[in-house]
């Protein structure tokens, strides 16, 4: 194989716009190795990502069930003692619930997780 070289090809433009000069070897063929190398860490890095947002869903939703049964389980006096209703829950257990308006419930969810 021939030894790679950064030189470009000849009459290319540099400036803004212009299309990038391929890689070539010292031979003057395209760097086809750098260019399957480059494509496979871009494939990857593509995946992986897509890969946690799909972890990172399903913890979502089973820490939202977990969190909703632990709701579910308490009597309706325990839920009137933190100010909720039985409908509240799924809101509550996503993080979505509002009391007032203006911020976050949060102790709804602390309530939960000393629950469980």
């Amino acid at each position: 194989m021939a030894r790679r070289t950064d030189r470009t090809d000849e009459g290319s433009a540099q400036h803004r716009g212009a299309e990038p000069a391929l890689r070539r070897l010292d031979n003057g063929v395209v760097d086809v190795a750098y260019y399957a190398r480059r494509a496979r860490r871009l494939h990857d890095r593509v995946l992986r990502a897509w890969l946690r947002r799909v972890v990172v869903r399903v913890l979502r939703h089973l820490r939202q069930r977990r969190d909703t049964a632990a709701l579910q389980a308490m009597d309706e006096r325990g839920l009137h003692d933190i100010g909720v209703a039985r409908s509240d829950l799924p809101a509550i257990a996503s993080g979505a619930y509002l009391r007032d308006g203006s911020r976050r419930q949060r102790g709804a969810r602390r309530c939960a997780d000393r629950l469980a």
